[in-house]
């Protein structure tokens, strides 16, 4: 893997919006070097690309290993599906990645990323408010059951993605220091944070 990182939005976002980032590139240093995301960067080329073999292979991937891809991947994958396949199953998977950035958010040492949520559905959120305002049904079970799968299912990729975007990768990168601080809270809080989640979710999506 290249381990050169880019800066301002994670080499995952930029690759989403290269016309509207500027990007910064410095050298991953410490611990910072051993976050690969080349499997899904290398999806996310996929799935833009006009080789439509290419993009189905891509989106089979995602759907069938949800669990071992970064959350931006599957709202890029539920955005596509959304406009060229289905609605629904769409925006389902769209919720679950946003239920799985907020989790990343909560489990990043590096509050500097905390923006990650707000700058995801900036990019995507505008292609869904039309069908979400005329279809408050699908919009309550689409939410529903990415609560119940966010839930349901373990994350088995690296959350150490989103540490990539915060700005102690830009510091240890320029420095060429690297440091030996902590990138996640201590996994022993994790099922903590991922219970308060779905607990703050269910309040405003029940199930019926």
């Amino acid at each position: 893997m290249n381990r050169r990182v880019l800066l301002i939005l994670a080499v995952l976002l930029v690759n989403l919006l290269p016309a509207f980032a500027e990007t910064i590139v410095v050298p991953t240093v410490g611990q910072y070097s051993t976050i690969d995301t080349s499997i899904d960067i290398q999806l996310i080329e996929d799935l833009k690309s006009a080789d439509s073999t290419k993009k189905e292979k891509a989106l089979k991937e995602i759907i069938d290993n949800l669990n071992k891809h970064n959350p931006v991947v599957a709202c890029l994958a539920g955005n596509i599906i959304f406009k060229e396949k289905d609605k629904f199953t769409g925006l389902r998977l769209y919720f679950i990645g946003r239920l799985r950035v907020t989790y990343d958010i909560l489990r990043c040492a590096d509050k500097t990323v905390q923006d990650t949520l707000q700058v995801i559905d900036e990019m995507f959120g505008p292609d869904f408010l039309n069908y979400i305002n005329s279809n408050e049904p699908d919009y309550k079970r689409a939410n529903i059951e990415a609560i119940d799968f966010f839930e349901s299912n373990d994350e088995l990729y690296d959350q150490r993605w989103i540490n990539l975007r915060g700005m102690a990768a830009v510091r240890e990168g320029v420095s060429g220091k690297p440091s030996e601080n902590p990138l996640s809270v201590p996994k022993l809080e994790w099922q903590e944070i991922k219970k308060k989640i779905v607990e703050s979710y269910r309040k405003t999506f029940p199930k019926p």
